[in-house]
């Protein structure tokens, strides 16, 4: 059926894996959002870390009303990937039950393949505004410096909710 991964392809996805670590993008990200929410005076911004073999690294969430506004940074066998989306919730209740469109909507702000270790504070720190900002299109971060260019955006040969974005 598939459902193994080939030993090969989980090896190389924890190599990148561990250059995540090893350049201390992670500690970047983390620093950050404990520095936006000590100056929030409390959660702003949700973090969750997945542990090997997902795919998941760290996920982001900004919630706002029934939307949540999310980061997140998953390996891929072309590299490491932020991928900035939108979950708009469904109503609780019977109220569900009286909508038509009664499925969570997830849409895809903006998605790109990085190098982790040309990625600075300033950067992350702009991932995290816009973000915060609701992926309004005026903060929408510069990724010419550190975009991995030989990644492209095709060819994801993943599985998971999040692969076709």
């Amino acid at each position: 059926m598939g459902l193994v991964r080939a030993r090969a392809d989980q090896e190389h996805l924890n190599a990148i894996r561990n250059n995540l670590e090893n350049s201390h993008f992670l500690d970047r990200v983390r620093s950050t959002v404990t520095q936006i929410n000590r100056e929030a005076g409390h959660q702003l911004i949700e973090s969750q870390e997945f542990l090997p073999p997902a795919r998941l690294v760290s996920r982001l969430r900004f919630r706002r009303g029934k939307t949540d506004f999310c980061l997140e940074i998953a390996v891929r066998p072309t590299g490491p990937k932020a991928i900035f989306y939108t979950v708009k919730k469904l109503p609780r209740g019977i109220q569900r039950f009286f909508n038509s469109n009664a499925t969570n909507r997830i849409s895809t702000a903006y998605k790109v393949f990085f190098r982790p270790e040309a990625v600075t504070n300033d950067d992350v720190q702009a991932w995290c505004t816009y973000l915060v900002s609701e992926f309004k299109a005026k903060f929408e971060p510069e990724t010419d410096k550190y975009r991995n260019h030989e990644a492209g955006s095709g060819g994801m040969n993943s599985v998971g909710l999040l692969d076709s974005i």
